[in-house]
């Protein structure tokens, strides 16, 4: 009589470069369609609101929050990949493949003037009004609010300044920095 062994769905060990790619493509292709998607949500929201008066707009929660991390669903991603776990494609992106902006936090100078725009356009007069969640993709909003925190440093006197002053302050700042970084790279 012949045994046949049960062969398994999900691999374990090391991965194979295919599905590395793979993951990068799934994971990449995962955030478009959620930028799409929350883009669509945010203007049905804001066309609903300019028939309220004074009403607020606020982010949606995320759909999954066990499998969901900086805006990224694994559960999808690692059913669509068919090779490798949840788990495993959470710590593959995390450990390896994902880009600074999520692996380490970095923030560059176009994270720091989406903040910036996104706070001049939310029309709060006050730190605690600002839906902080909504204002960088894949940023939380302890990242967003840290990273605030750190720009007021460099304005001087930021404690004894009101919040609208300290947005334009920082924009100004910040556009004016761009001009610079922008004529550095036309010379280089």
């Amino acid at each position: 009589m012949c045994t046949a062994t049960v062969i398994t769905s999900l691999l374990s060990g090391r991965w194979s470069s295919v599905e590395e790619n793979r993951l990068r493509l799934l994971v990449t292709e995962h955030l478009a369609a959620r930028k799409e998607k929350e883009a669509a949500e945010m203007v049905l929201r804001l066309e609903q609101m300019s028939k309220v008066e004074g009403a607020v707009a606020v982010c949606p929660a995320p759909s999954n929050p066990s499998h969901y991390k900086d805006g990224i669903s694994f559960g999808p991603i690692s059913d669509r990949l068919g090779t490798r776990s949840l788990k495993q494609c959470m710590e593959k992106w995390y450990r390896k493949l994902s880009p600074s902006i999520f692996s380490s936090g970095e923030w560059a100078l176009g994270d720091d003037i989406t903040l910036i725009r996104a706070l001049q356009s939310g029309g709060c007069e006050w730190p605690w009004e600002v839906e902080w969640d909504c204002l960088v993709p894949n940023r939380t909003a302890e990242q967003v609010k840290r990273r605030w925190r750190s720009m007021l440093k460099s304005l001087p006197d930021s404690l004894e300044k009101s919040f609208d002053v300290c947005v334009d302050e920082l924009a100004e700042k910040y556009s004016s920095h761009r001009c610079r970084q922008v004529l550095v790279n036309l010379k280089g």
